[in-house]
């Protein structure tokens, strides 16, 4: 099963890089995937199937497995892990 998540545009402000692309790390293949505008799909080719989707408008990620997908972090200027966390509304994710 493949895990989807469409983040909240507060969250994607967080994520976006100085040149507004949205830029994730796939740590099964080592692959960095960055969606440069709105429809710029991007995903590996490893069993993960790590994505990434959006641009600067909005982000869409996912995979089989999210533990094994790092964002990047511009202000630590890193790629860091992503947490999930889930509340009774909905579901968004936590950045740490």
């Amino acid at each position: 099963m493949i895990v989807v998540i469409i983040l909240k545009d507060s969250i994607v402000k967080k994520l976006k890089s100085r040149n507004n692309m949205a830029k994730i790390k796939c740590l099964d293949c080592n692959i960095i995937l960055e969606s440069k505008s709105r429809h710029d799909f991007k995903r590996c080719t490893c069993p993960n199937s790590t994505f990434i989707d959006g641009g600067s408008d909005y982000m869409r990620l996912g995979g089989k497995d999210l533990t094994r997908v790092e964002y990047w972090n511009e202000k630590e200027n890193k790629f860091m892990k992503l947490k999930l966390v889930t509340n009774k509304e909905d579901e968004q994710l936590e950045l740490f």
